[in-house]
């Protein structure tokens, strides 16, 4: 791949992305082109400024169809109009607590038995000016990370779990905290502390064959299988690592 492709698909998708496609002719030509085996998905999605899964889709649909797909504004669900009882609805409930979309809602569906989303409740206020936007709640929210390290190794997370192949076998295993690489990791008759110990050995070790690295700390919970948390605590230790409790490290990790 030549750099001056590189450069034109790096251009093509950061000024135009989530670009609606305008020319039709030009769409017809690119799944022609497409069709024939002549150019690239990635290529022509980037040509007509839309992603390939969406090119996929455009080409998806015209071969089904047997019909060039249709393009533009206006061509997706119609809005949904609000009716006037609701609007009403909302009136009489605000002036008679005075309270926020939220609170209205469970209401409104306590009263009268009617199940407005808050959403829809805050755009009448909006509306009927019972309301204001509030710009610094409207952006993105980043999600809620407990553990998050900037880099690899400097948090492993040890956590033991019941096995869904083999049932009712205790697996364990160590994650690396930034890349969430799998270190080591085992299937056991019983869940002991001697056995996370050897886990997290056979991690270090590893990783300091093969990085020339060590792990900084480590992270666990405080349940039956670390019972020995003193024993651990000494091991690690000598292999110079910090031990952290926590309640829970692996639940997102083992819950695929």
């Amino acid at each position: 791949m030549s750099q001056k492709y590189c450069r034109f698909l790096k251009s093509a998708y950061k000024n135009s992305y989530l670009t609606k496609v305008s020319s039709k002719q030009k769409l017809l030509w690119c799944l022609k082109q497409f069709h024939q085996g002549k150019q690239s998905q990635k290529w022509l999605a980037a040509y007509l400024g839309i992603k390939p899964r969406r090119f996929r889709q455009l080409y998806t649909t015209c071969k089904q169809t047997q019909q060039p797909p249709q393009i533009g504004a206006n061509i997706g669900r119609p809005q949904k109009t609000i009716p006037e009882q609701h609007k009403q609805l909302v009136e009489q409930a605000y002036h008679k607590h005075h309270l926020n979309a939220l609170i209205l809602e469970k209401i409104i569906q306590h009263e009268s038995k009617i199940r407005l989303p808050h959403n829809t409740i805050h755009k009448i206020m909006l509306q009927k000016g019972y309301a204001a936007e509030q710009p610094s709640k409207q952006k993105r929210r980043k999600p809620w990370i407990r553990y998050e390290r900037t880099h690899s190794l400097l948090a492993v997370h040890l956590d033991w779990h019941v096995s869904r192949v083999v049932l009712g076998m205790p697996v364990c295993v160590v994650l690396d905290d930034a890349s969430r690489k799998v270190l080591s990791g085992g299937e056991f008759s019983n869940a002991t502390a001697e056995h996370s110990v050897l886990l997290l050995k056979m991690a270090h070790d590893q990783c300091r064959q093969s990085y020339n690295l060590g792990i900084r700390e480590c992270i666990v919970i405080m349940g039956r299988s670390f019972m020995l948390i003193g024993v651990i605590s000494w091991v690690l230790r000598i292999i110079h690592l910090r031990l952290i409790c926590a309640r829970r490290v692996l639940f997102r990790f083992f819950a695929v």
